[in-house]
């Protein structure tokens, strides 16, 4: 009997030590994966840093994201050295992702991040300086979405309370 107890128990040692070794090793995976995912939207913006190059039809060109100011800025050069570049500044304003879009219209519109869901950021419109008539459109709505090495950027224009000319530019990270 002794010798049927020992094994019984040694048995019942290795199916112990197994499962705790499984639930160790999920734990760690569920870690690995929290470290992995920015903690903040502002980091997901700052992990976007290089260049990444337009995909499909129409203009083709580059986007550079670069993080300045101590970490608390990411710079978008959008299109650089072509008479569209344009510039977007994400940054925040206390518990608020901002972003600043300083157009190649003169007009430099404000959008606040008021969702962010599943790698989809989506920021809205704000207020907008330099807007030489009310009527004139100004960017009003920016979606990011971001899968890996592929971003898709879509603006939209405001003109008064409408939302209409939709934009959309689909990138993949350079190198």
């Amino acid at each position: 009997m002794n010798a049927r107890r020992t094994r019984q128990a040694h048995c019942i040692g290795i199916v112990l030590t197994c499962a705790l070794l499984i639930t160790c090793s999920t734990a760690l995976r569920a870690d690995e994966k929290k470290k992995d995912a920015p903690a903040t939207p502002l980091e997901a913006i700052r992990a976007m840093e290089g260049t990444w190059v337009k995909q499909g039809p129409g203009m083709q060109g580059t986007i550079i994201f670069k993080t300045t100011a101590k970490g608390s800025t990411v710079m978008e050069t959008m299109f650089p050295g072509s008479p569209m570049e344009m510039m977007n500044a994400y940054h925040m304003d206390g518990d608020n992702l901002m972003v600043t879009h300083y157009c190649a219209g003169g007009n430099q519109p404000r959008m606040k991040l008021v969702k962010n869901e599943g790698g989809v950021m989506q920021f809205d419109f704000v207020d907008v300086t330099n807007l030489k008539n009310p009527g004139d459109g100004c960017m009003g709505r920016l979606v990011l979405k971001i899968e890996g090495d592929n971003l898709t950027e879509s603006w939209v224009t405001k003109k008064g309370d409408a939302y209409e000319d939709h934009v959309v530019i689909n990138l993949k990270k350079q190198g």
